[in-house]
Order: structure tokens, then C-alpha cells, then sequence
């Protein structure tokens, strides 16, 4: 009934089939069943996401939400959709899920990226958070993303060859830089001193600045993320209506 709609399917009955098939091939969005021989399609969800981070999946069931359906969600499932599949519904989530921005956000501070991975989520963005830029190159190399927001202090940390790799894996990806904090002010009766940057400390702020298609202070709240996010969605629709 997909391909009916225009879609290019493939189907398979197994779990670890899926995987090899998803570690082979691209694939815009999963649907996976919950009950399957092997592997049930939770852990099916699970680590699709972990071989490719930012692919939406969706769960299919003939049950009520049960323990592995709400296990699935808490894996980041986009939809439980119920059996018998209701053709228009299902096209409906397809056709959005697909065209929802898709974000990384490197960063190593988990209580702030908390805070902003669930705001993106809320404001309709697939969200993936790696927490260095080891772990960052991996998913990077596995999926796309339309968005990366990174931690400047990583890049001052690891050098330019950290804006390097993400140019080569993800050259169509727009990048939003967050400055570290300013360090804070000295006392008052304590003596001032200021270490001027180095010459390779400004050729590096350079970069980042011509790379980023935003640069935001670490105070930003989520919500000024999200107006940048935002400018970005318009601009992805615009490029797809273009084409």
C-alpha cells in the first residue's frame, strides 16, 4: 500500500535482517513491528539508533501499549502506530517525520544539553547529543544531520581539525557555534591580568566564525537555540521547494 503512495519499500521479517540491511543501504525511516521472532522490536529500535543515530523509527502493534511499546518509546520511537495500519494516518506520519529537521549537539555538559535536547524535541527537531567529538565523528559518519550545534570550548580544545572532520562528513550540515563562558570577573582589590590570545587562538575564532552559520553565548537560553533552529527550518523548506 506504500508503494502505491510513490514509496520505495523494503520489507523483511527479522530484526538482525533489518540491521544488516540498515548498515548496507540508506533508508529514510524505519517501521518496526514490536512482536518478531529474535529480536522483539524494541531492541530492534534500540539499536537501529544506536547504528543510525537520527533515522526515525516507528513501532507497529496489534496490541494495547504494552511494556515493550513503552520500552520503544522511551528509545526515542516516533509513533505506535496500531494494526491494522490506517493507510492515510500512516502516510501522514510518514510524510512528516522525514521532513523534520534532524539536529547533533555536541556537547559535553549533560544538564544543559538536557534542557535543549528536549526543547528542540519540542519544537518538532529529531535530536541526537553526543558528548565529545570521538563519539561525535561516529554518528556523524552514520547519518546525516541538518543541523550541528557544538561547544566552541571542544574545538579550542581539539584544534581545527575538529571543524575539518565535520566539514568532510556532514559538508551540507549548518553549523551553530556556543561560545564557553566568559571567565568571570576578577576581585575588586586583586591585581587584573589579560593573556592576549595567540596568533593560533585567533586564526581558530576566525574559523569558527566564517564555518558557523551562528555563533550564541553560552547564556543563550534554549529558546534563543530554537529561533536559530527555526531560521534553519525555513531555510531547509525553502531549498526544498526549490528542488
Amino acid at each position: 500500500m506504500l508503494t502505491d503512495k510513490g514509496y520505495e519499500v523494503v520489507v523483511v521479517m527479522q530484526g538482525a535482517v533489518a540491521l544488516d540491511r540498515l548498515a548496507r543501504e540508506h533508508f529514510d525511516m524505519a517501521l518496526v513491528d514490536i512482536r518478531m521472532p529474535g529480536l522483539d522490536g524494541a531492541a530492534t529500535a534500540k539499536l537501529i539508533h544506536t547504528l543510525k543515530p537520527g533515522l526515525p523509527v516507528a513501532m507497529i502493534t496489534g496490541y494495547e501499549l504494552d511494556d515493550l511499546a513503552r520500552e520503544a518509546l522511551r528509545e526515542g520511537a516516533v509513533a505506535i502506530l496500531s494494526k491494522p495500519l490506517d493507510i492515510d494516518r500512516t502516510v501522514d506520519l510518514i510524510e512528516h517525520t522525514i521532513k523534520r529537521p534532524t539536529v547533533l549537539v555536541i556537547d559535553p555538559d549533560r544538564l544543559d544539553v538536557e534542557e535543549l535536547r528536549q526543547a528542540l524535541e519540542s519544537a518538532d527537531c529529531l535530536t541526537t547529543v553526543a558528548p565529545d567529538l570521538s563519539q561525535a565523528r561516529e554518528v556523524l559518519g552514520r547519518a546525516a544531520y541538518d543541523c550541528i550545534i557544538l561547544n566552541a570550548a571542544l574545538v579550542r580544545r581539539h584544534g581545527p581539525d575538529a571543524l575539518v572532520d565535520i566539514a568532510r562528513l556532514q559538508p551540507g550540515a549548518y553549523l551553530v557555534f556556543v561560545r564557553p563562558a566568559a571567565p568571570a570577573e576578577p576581585a575588586a582589590d586583586s591585581k587584573r591580568s589579560e593573556t592576549p590570545p595567540t596568533a593560533e587562538q585567533r586564526t581558530l575564532e576566525a574559523q569558527v566564525r566564517h564555518a558557523a552559520f551562528a555563533v550564541l553565548d553560552r547564556s543563550a537560553s534554549p529558546q534563543d537555540v530554537l529561533r536559530v533552529v527555526q531560521r534553519i527550518k525555513e531555510l531547509i523548506k525553502e531549498k526544498s521547494d526549490d528542488q
